[in-house]
């Protein structure tokens, strides 16, 4: 995928997107708009919009990690850095929030996209907050924060309080739930250890 190419159809696209929803249609106004051929827009959006969604969230997953470094951490606790992260991309899913709701009635008979694309936003967070486990604990990890994004999305888009400061609270919570899992898995850790490399050298991939 040409990441210049498909950013500057999905600028176009998003006001589109806002107003008439991830038509079909919108994607090939947008590509014309950016010049692109019919035949180039199947090349980059194999899918149709469905694609472009996916295309969409990696771009926040982009701004997101951009931000952030723009802005730097506001600590070094991994917890916090983590949760730095997660309310970076909701402030920037905030910022197209008609876009967003328009995309969540387009993809709900495609859970197993939705999932796709949450495992690479928190692959994306957690690589960003310096890790670099390889064992189970890497899908683990990646598993319960992909949760915590899709909750706390759907916790934001309706938080009417003031600051969202319902959100902010339900993220602690969360976050503190993930700590706590990886401190419980940590007792078993020399077990699932002996399995993983077993798996390994038997061939066996997650």
């Amino acid at each position: 995928m040409n990441t210049d190419r498909t950013q500057s159809i999905l600028l176009k696209l998003l006001p589109l997107v806002a107003k008439q929803g991830w038509t079909e249609h919108a994607l090939q106004q947008a590509g014309q708009a950016a010049g692109e051929t019919p035949q180039a827009m199947k090349i980059l959006f194999p899918r149709g919009m469905t694609s472009a969604i996916s295309a969409w969230q990696q771009m926040l997953d982009a701004q997101t990690i951009q931000r952030i470094h723009i802005t730097g951490w506001q600590s070094e606790r991994t917890r916090d850095k983590i949760a730095q992260g997660v309310w970076t991309r909701l402030e920037l899913v905030g910022e197209q929030r008609d876009a967003f709701q328009q995309a969540t009635k387009q993809r709900l008979w495609r859970p197993a996209t939705v999932m796709k694309d949450l495992w690479h936003s928190a692959d994306a967070l957690w690589t960003l907050a310096g890790d670099t486990a390889t064992d189970y604990n890497r899908y683990t990890k990646r598993a319960l924060l992909s949760k915590v994004l899709f909750k706390t999305t759907l916790s934001y888009m309706g938080d009417t309080s003031a600051g969202y400061q319902d959100t902010r609270n339900y993220l602690t919570q969360q976050i503190e739930q993930i700590i706590a899992a990886g401190q419980k898995l940590g007792t078993v850790k020399p077990v699932l250890n002996r399995i993983w490399s077993l798996a390994e050298k038997m061939g066996v991939r997650v």
